[in-house]
Parts: C-alpha cells; sequence; structure tokens
C-alpha cells in the first residue's frame, strides 16, 4: 500500500552507475517508479482487458523504450568512464543529454494516462476505429 500512496522512495542507482551520472540516475529511478506506479494502476483498473486497451499500452510501450534507453546509455557510458577511455567526456554528456530528454518522454507518456482530455480523445478513437472496422468507414 506504500506504492500506490506514493510513499515509497524510488530505487538508488548509485551503485551500479558512474558518480558523474548522479543526476540522470535521479532522473531514471523516477522514471521507473512512475512506470511501475501507471502499471500497477492499469492493471487495477481494467484487470484482464488492459489487453484490449492499445492507446493506453501504446504509451506503456513509449515509455519503456526510453527507460530502457537511459539504462543502456548509463550502462555504456559508466563503463567508458571507470575505464577512462578517450570518448568519456563525449559519452559522458551525449548519455546526460539522452536521459534528460528520454525521461521527458517517459513523464509525458504517463502523464496521458491520467490526462482526463486524452483519455477522451482515446475513447473517441476507439469508436471510430470499430466504426471504421464494422462498417468499412464512416
Amino acid at each position: 500500500m506504500k506504492r500506490v500512496a506514493g510513499l515509497s522512495s524510488p530505487p538508488s542507482l548509485n551503485d551500479y552507475i558512474h558518480p558523474n551520472f548522479s543526476s540522470s540516475g535521479i532522473l531514471l529511478s523516477k522514471c521507473v517508479e512512475a512506470f511501475g506506479l501507471s502499471v500497477e494502476e492499469l492493471l487495477i483498473k481494467h484487470g484482464k482487458n488492459i489487453v484490449s486497451e492499445q492507446f493506453h499500452l501504446n504509451r506503456l510501450a513509449n515509455a519503456a523504450i526510453d527507460i530502457y534507453a537511459m539504462v543502456t546509455v548509463l550502462s555504456r557510458a559508466t563503463h567508458t568512464l571507470n575505464k577512462n577511455l578517450a570518448s568519456a567526456a563525449y559519452e559522458e554528456m551525449l548519455t546526460n543529454i539522452i536521459c534528460s530528454e528520454a525521461s521527458e518522454r517517459v513523464h509525458q507518456n504517463l502523464g496521458v494516462l491520467k490526462s482526463g482530455s486524452k483519455l477522451k480523445n482515446f475513447e473517441h478513437m476507439r469508436s471510430l476505429a470499430n466504426d471504421i472496422a464494422k462498417f468499412g468507414g464512416p
């Protein structure tokens, strides 16, 4: 119940990433936590019928892709910085940019899942899609 109430803290990645990436690690942790909460909320709301909620699942998938990208660039750049390779400064800058941009997209995609106007649009799109499938057009 702590998690649903928002009382838990995001997981720490400090043991796994280079110290220069602490701010990007915090962004990633917050994204992982927000993703988990969104999945939990959708499963509570839709249960087994979640498979029919393609507009919601699309947003979750996009968020998952961005989270995965953050993990991979942090992993690679941590390795580069730990080995003090020639590309370290370049990779550090690029990693922080990628994590910042991806974090914004994750929160945007997950925010849509709670936006009344966006959810209403999902319902309208579902209705249109059903009509097209049923009647071959409007």
